[in-house]
């Protein structure tokens, strides 16, 4: 049986990815490690597993959601003050942003993932095993190359700007605890970098769905 397999695309090793069944969140969560920024485009997410995600990855600085749910996302927090009250926190802190569909809705999946500039992102893709196999995507263009209008580069003290590490995760999990109630989600996984053209494609893909700015507003 299996539950993940390679894809080989002809180039250099520039972005390594793999097709893979999440089977738990436990697995989907290892790519969530060391974060420092994530950007999502869910169809449904709970406040609740917003702050247990901040909660579980302390190293996370910023956190963007595109809600592709159109329901009313205040009902959620009826009757929940204290939880309201931490998301509002966040919010002031600049730490959570949050962007809500009015009139259409919006079934993509999407994760973009950045590490710290230290970060090994070692996902434990080297335990490779009947639930996943990888493939290597070409991708000579990076920043250095081209207007790096979509890279994500932190600046060091001298300013020297530095790539990250990041993950692309494009399928089915959602946002959410009821992601993972008995079901298994499936993605398309790309380790990268945040000066790699593949990432800024992603990042442009990103953008695409947070600046529909007749169909969202900012929470």
């Amino acid at each position: 049986m299996t539950e993940q397999f390679d894809l080989p695309l002809a180039g250099r090793a520039e972005t390594t990815g793999h097709v893979e069944l999440f089977r738990s969140y436990g697995r989907f969560e290892t790519y969530f490690e060391d974060a420092a920024r994530m950007r999502v485009v869910t169809y449904c997410d709970s406040p609740e597993f917003i702050l247990e995600l901040f909660d579980r990855v302390e190293s996370l600085e910023r956190l963007e959601v595109v809600v592709g749910d159109i329901a009313d996302y205040r009902e959620r927090l009826i009757d929940k003050p204290e939880l309201a009250n931490r998301l509002e926190q966040l919010k002031r802190d600049d730490k959570l942003i949050l962007y809500l569909c009015e009139t259409k809705e919006v079934h993509s999946k999407l994760y973009l993932v950045e590490y710290g500039v230290e970060s090994d992102d070692s996902d434990g893709s080297d335990e490779t095993d009947v639930s996943q196999q990888t493939f290597e995507c070409a991708d000579s263009d990076s920043a250095a190359d081209g207007d790096g209008t979509n890279t994500d580069e932190s600046e060091d003290a001298a300013g020297t700007k530095t790539a990250r590490s990041a993950t692309v995760i494009v399928g089915s999990p959602n946002l959410s605890s009821n992601a993972w109630t008995r079901q298994a989600n499936t993605g398309v996984v790309f380790e990268t970098t945040t000066d790699t053209s593949l990432w800024g494609d992603f990042v442009d893909f990103y953008e695409e769905h947070r600046c529909w700015r007749s169909l969202l507003r900012q929470w």
